[in-house]
């Protein structure tokens, strides 16, 4: 491939009552922007705004209509992160390109979505590239989008937040069939984008973003101690890595507000039983 994937545009965070998340990532220093509504599904979203990516909460506002199996996430996993959009140059090239590589891409589909902004509705609109789940192994769901009207939802008010944060770092996976999903990713991302050693996968995109795939050990290893996993739980991407501007600041904004967390390794620790089901870690 060529490859059209640049970047993690934004991690999807599956959440079970969409206006009780506002005030949950308010509390953690982020600043909101006001609710999305796919206008082709059951489900809105709040899109915290950074420079170069964001994170998305999504969830259920109309349960009779096509939540792009948004109910069965909720059922089977509970709140926490779903998947994984990508950003990529183009949605039809990337259709393209991962079916002459012999991959299976659903057919290209545009997206939109009401969005207030101050005093008047607007549609941010988008084209998304839906890869066949054999084809992300690893990953859970994950959508290649292209950004039409990046500038309706990127308002420079939107990417100032009390906690600090300025963007997305990456992600980190759990896998168990650590061959298997090399093979895969090697086909999605490039042989160069994707190294091999004894704690599992690493896979760095062009963007510098990094998403680790951890075997299980590993992952209890380093992240455990913040990470309650409920008995017969299975969660598939358990972090998010955020960048902050001033680690000591964002501390003290935590303690202020009576933000739990852990210190370790140079990074905070905010568990999952504060963000919706996600360990978040806060660095710089």
């Amino acid at each position: 491939m060529k490859n059209t994937i640049r970047s993690i545009d934004h991690p999807v965070i599956a959440v079970a009552d969409l206006a009780a998340s506002e005030g949950v990532y308010r509390r953690l220093g982020f600043n909101v922007p006001p609710r999305g509504s796919h206008v082709e599904w059951g489900t809105g979203n709040w899109c915290i705004m950074f420079a170069d990516d964001y994170l998305e909460l999504r969830g259920i506002i109309d349960p009779a209509r096509f939540t792009l199996d948004l109910d069965q996430h909720l059922e089977r996993h509970g709140e926490g992160m779903m998947g994984v959009a990508f950003g990529t140059t183009g949605a039809d090239a990337a259709f393209e390109e991962m079916t002459a590589a012999g991959m299976k891409p659903k057919p290209v589909r545009a997206l939109s979505r009401n969005f207030e902004i101050p005093g008047a509705w607007v549609q941010p609109r988008f084209r998304l590239c839906f890869p066949a789940a054999e084809d992300v192994k690893g990953l859970m769901h994950v959508v290649l989008c292209e950004h039409l009207t990046p500038e309706l939802i990127r308002r420079p008010e939107y990417l100032i937040h009390p906690n600090g944060v300025t963007g997305v770092a990456g992600i980190v996976g759990v896998i168990d069939q650590v061959a298997a999903v090399e093979k895969v990713q090697q086909r999605l991302l490039g042989d160069d984008a994707v190294r091999r050693d004894t704690d599992g996968l690493t896979l760095t995109l062009p963007s510098g973003q990094v998403i680790e795939l951890l075997t299980r050990p590993a992952f209890l290893a380093r992240y455990g101690c913040a990470w309650p996993e409920p008995a017969g739980a299975h969660h598939v991407l358990p972090v998010v890595r955020l960048e902050v501007a001033d680690l000591p600041a964002s501390a003290k904004y935590f303690d202020n507000n009576n933000v739990p967390y852990q210190t370790r390794a140079g990074k905070m620790l905010v568990g999952p039983g504060e963000t919706c089901g996600v360990l978040m870690t806060f660095e710089s």
